[in-house]
């Protein structure tokens, strides 16, 4: 997917967005539900205004660093190398938090909904495209699973993010399962997150540990 198909789609996304939410601004209560718990139930309110416009603005500043991002970044050559995966993340990404938005209008309409149930396959999802865009990733400072080792070397680099991409695709798929026990679903998610963040450092680590000491043992047999 090109950058300019990309950066379109997603301020259209977010023209229509705000043109719903301004059109059901009249049938919204004063108060709207704004946040919800680990057990789907609704535990924050906001007024109907905000919550009209915050996830808009939110997704509006968020969509605009992902756009900058690869321009300031020092090995911004390596990240147009997947920039066709990094777009379809952007798009994924955006698509994610449209949904939360008319999520959050339904609720405020008064519909009933298991909020767990509802977000869940759509986080699956999104982890399954984090885990796709990971594993094309070149080596650069901005995006991808950052350590002091895989910056250090493209070699760790590119074996830490082909196993991390398959390990959060991994974590996608378990967390769509979810869908069909929903009191589990955030506990699942947090520790897919935590196994996969914690388990890529220490793959990373040991990935630099292995290149460096067949570096040593190479250079002793010269």
């Amino acid at each position: 997917m090109s950058n300019k198909t990309t950066t379109w789609i997603s301020f259209i996304i977010i023209a229509i967005l705000v043109a719903v939410g301004l059109v059901l601004l009249p049938q919204l209560p004063d108060q709207v539900p704004s946040h919800w718990n680990d057990q789907g139930q609704v535990d924050g309110y906001s007024s109907k205004l905000t919550g009209v416009l915050l996830m808009p603005g939110i997704l509006l500043a968020t969509l605009l660093l992902l756009l900058v991002v690869p321009s300031i970044d020092p090995r911004r050559a390596n990240i147009a190398k997947f920039r066709p995966q990094y777009n379809v993340f952007i798009l994924c990404f955006v698509l994610f938090l449209a949904y939360l938005y008319i999520l959050t209008l339904l609720a405020g309409l008064g519909i009933k909904f298991d909020m767990n149930r509802m977000l869940v396959p759509a986080l699956g999802l999104l982890f399954i495209f984090v885990g796709s865009m990971v594993r094309h990733a070149k080596r650069n400072y901005m995006i991808g699973i950052r350590t002091p080792w895989t910056l250090h070397s493209n070699v760790v680099w590119d074996q830490t993010h082909k196993v991390g991409g398959i390990a959060f695709m991994i974590a996608g798929a378990f967390t769509m399962v979810t869908v069909f026990v929903p009191q589990f679903a955030f506990p699942v998610m947090m520790v897919s997150v935590l196994l996969v963040t914690v388990g890529t450092i220490v793959y990373s680590y040991l990935v630099y540990r292995q290149v460096e000491n067949n570096s040593a043992t190479n250079d002793s047999n010269e």
